[in-house]
């Protein structure tokens, strides 16, 4: 996941690294303190070809940020699940089950996104005037808000990879054993949103310390080849980091879930597929990253109202082996040589600025 993270967000954060030295009254645009209100901020003239690679360059690592986030999830849904029922699930098995349920986890985060966002918006509308924008106050009422607002859906991401339904399914089944254990629902909210902000914090740490010791030793892109080697060096050794942290946080934030559902349904038939998928190389070209529309929505059959929201399905009946799935997907490399290039475009075009 570290080595996508780099391929794809990589050449643009070499970009703005190169832009902030260079320019760095662009550094005022994300300090609201820094900024006269009565006066509109004195920007640089952007050539047109650069501010369109730029604009490029965003979607594409915006897009691939996005991708690799929801793909690290399933993966990790996967892997933690299978040692809990002691299977183990492989890397390719976990990326096999990524391309099968992708599009699926989209539609459902699409779905739960709006009563999140609803409610985000409602928190600003009614706070924004009594308490300040980037206070302690505001952040920890979205917080609570946005716990509140997750519990319904506390389930679904692993409803889909294990209990291997749809979108709508799986919100539908996992409301309902929200319903069943509504406590232990609010729990693991609670520690997912609380994982988010850990990556938050963690992240503006690291970059802290980044500055601290480029400051310290001096680094630049114009005191010589040597240095802004090093200085080069040590971005992209940055975003690695990042791209690590991103998977790490994502697996904390998704174990409660994990643990839970497995709990309360005993079902990972999800697994069972994945397996088998990377045995037969399913998504061995495609899939993955930007997407695959291999995970189309399954069956989904009603055991009835008094029937548990899940029910077992076949165990593990065979051993395959996966050798044939692609770890990285061909959509996510066309992607990062489509970002390699622009930023290399742009790297020419921010040169000739200052």
């Amino acid at each position: 996941m570290a080595g996508q993270f780099l391929l794809i967000v990589g050449p643009l954060g070499l970009v703005l690294a190169v832009l902030f030295v260079r320019l760095p009254e662009l550094l005022d645009l994300f300090d609201p303190g820094a900024i006269d209100p009565t006066s509109a901020p004195v920007l640089p003239e952007f050539s047109e070809a650069l501010f369109g690679q730029l604009g490029i360059g965003l979607v594409v690592a915006t897009l691939g940020w996005v991708a690799i986030t929801i793909e690290s999830q399933i993966v990790a849904i996967a892997v933690l699940a299978g040692r809990l029922v002691d299977r183990p699930v492989s890397l390719r098995e976990a990326v096999a089950r990524s391309r099968q349920t992708f599009w699926r986890v989209v539609r459902a985060a699409f779905i739960v996104g709006i009563p999140a966002g609803v409610a985000g918006g409602t928190v600003g509308a009614t706070f924004g005037g009594t308490l300040e924008p980037d206070s302690e106050a505001l952040a920890l009422v979205g917080l609570a808000v946005g716990v509140v607002v997750a519990i319904p859906f506390a389930y679904v991401p692993s409803a889909i990879v294990l209990g291997d339904v749809g979108a709508r399914e799986a919100i539908s089944r996992g409301f309902r054993l929200v319903q069943a254990r509504w406590r232990l629902a609010a729990v693991v909210a609670v520690f997912t949103a609380a994982a988010q902000y850990l990556q938050l914090f963690a992240i503006g740490a690291g970059g802290d310390i980044l500055v601290r010791v480029g400051t310290a030793l001096e680094l630049g892109f114009d005191r010589g080849d040597a240095v802004a080697g090093l200085t080069y060096g040590l971005i992209l050794a940055a975003i690695v980091a990042f791209g690590t942290l991103l998977f790490t946080t994502i697996a904390i934030a998704v174990a409660p879930q994990v643990v839970a559902f497995l709990a309360l349904t005993h079902v990972h038939a999800g697994l069972d597929r994945a397996r088998e998928a990377a045995a037969i190389g399913l998504g061995s070209g495609l899939g993955s990253g930007l997407g695959s529309g291999l995970g189309t929505e399954p069956p989904a059959t009603d055991p009835g109202d008094d029937a548990p929201p899940y029910l077992p399905r076949s165990g593990w009946d065979r051993e395959p082996v996966a050798t044939h799935v692609r770890l990285v997907s061909l959509p996510m490399i066309a992607g990062g040589i489509l970002s390699i290039a622009v930023a290399a475009a742009a790297l020419a075009g921010v040169s000739r600025l200052g």
